[in-house]
């Protein structure tokens, strides 16, 4: 089978898209996979050691409507060459104006698509393509009815990289030099770090240091922030590791009792694989405040906690860390809501759908041949 990968902008819209692909070659290591990608996406760079091969098509910019609409037709043109030149079996949207041009392409020469929405609320190039597609493969069942009527949604989950597993804590904590006694706490603002989450974390660490029940911390502060971050800990003496960036995301999942985060589609998907309490913070500048509302499905279901930027101090903080932190009883609670919510086997569930996609298209273009063959026999 071939497959197109098209989108993205962001490790949330690319991870889920890696996954997937991982799972389609260990079906079948024969699977090729194309990666479209727009000349904005640097970090698409890193997918052609997983095997990944990559394309890149003109990005469509997020200004006026007639930017737009004249930065798709050389988006267009590009993609539909490299469509026919791949022949792919299924499409894949991953999100993001990147995902536009390669999508109507597939809608234009019939080859089968879906997208994949990680977000409760669904982003506008996804919105706009569900009309065009096979299906949209979600994450939530709450974003179903925010598509329009007559779009064919299911609620699989969302891809996980299958390396994303939990490990025994106490094994992680000891190879992380950290004490498997103490509770572990878990910063993360997404692949390259979230400055307003590093600097809440340093300003409540003086309370956090002199109040409530003893801690540790695994930040991934980002590799500007880094420095900084270690600095504060060593000065208040609370024992942490800090990375700048952290490729064995496993290890530090494994090794916490709690996160402290963005509230991003693919960051929830591996928490909630999981099943890791949070404290989730949204990043309050995304688009259609999706973050809030993915926080908040978690925190209605009791997998955790919702603060918002604008009113997050860092006593606020700090008194709600404490208080989970000290509380292992709901630490566990809120665990076991977090795995219930988690669909870890997303990228097999998807994965089947695109075989069988792929395998009705191709039953159709045999008919076809067949049909045509008799024709010019009897001819």
């Amino acid at each position: 089978m071939k497959i197109v990968l098209a989108g993205g902008g962001t490790g949330g819209h690319l991870f889920p898209g890696l996954a997937l692909a991982e799972e389609a070659r260990r079906r079948s290591p024969e699977t090729r996979i194309l990666l479209m990608c727009t000349d904005r996406d640097e970090a698409y760079e890193d997918t052609r050691s997983a095997g990944v091969e990559c394309q890149v098509i003109p990005s469509i910019h997020t200004g006026s409507l007639a930017r737009r609409v004249a930065a798709l037709v050389p988006a267009f043109v590009r993609a539909m060459r490299g469509i026919r030149r791949f022949r792919p079996d299924v499409v894949v949207g991953l999100g993001g104006y990147g995902s536009v041009a390669p999508v109507l392409c597939a809608a234009l020469r019939r080859i089968p698509s879906v997208l994949l929405e990680q977000n409760v609320v669904p982003g506008r190039s996804n919105r706009f393509l569900a009309r065009f597609v096979n299906e949209v493969d979600t994450q939530w069942a709450q974003s179903v009815p925010r598509f329009r009527t007559g779009a064919r949604v299911r609620v699989t989950g969302n891809p996980v990289r299958t390396f994303i597993q939990r490990r025994d804590r106490s094994a992680c904590v000891a190879q992380l030099g950290l004490d498997p006694a103490l509770p572990t706490l878990l910063v993360m603002g997404g692949s390259q770090g979230a400055r307003p989450l590093n600097d809440f974390t340093i300003s409540a660490l003086p309370l956090l240091a002199n109040s409530g029940p003893r801690m540790q911390a695994i930040h991934l502060a980002g590799a500007a922030d880094c420095d900084r971050v270690r600095a504060s800990y060593e000065h208040y003496a609370v024992p942490a590791r800090v990375f700048g960036f952290l490729e064995d995301m496993p290890l530090a999942y494994s090794a916490c009792d709690l996160a402290f985060s963005r509230a991003g589609g693919t960051s929830i998907a591996e928490l909630t694989a999981l099943g890791i309490p949070a404290v989730l913070v949204p990043y309050p500048h995304a688009m259609d405040n999706h973050q809030f509302h993915n926080a908040r499905v978690l925190e209605q279901c009791g997998a955790a906690l919702l603060l918002e930027q604008a009113t997050l101090s860092p006593h606020r903080l700090a008194h709600h860390l404490t208080a989970l932190l000290g509380d292992r009883g709901r630490l566990e609670a809120m665990g076991r809501q977090s795995r219930a919510m988690g669909v870890p086997r997303a990228a097999a569930i998807i994965a089947d759908r695109l075989e069988a996609l792929a395998a009705e298209r191709n039953g159709h273009r045999l008919s076809r041949w067949l049909e045509r063959r008799s024709k010019a026999k009897t001819v």
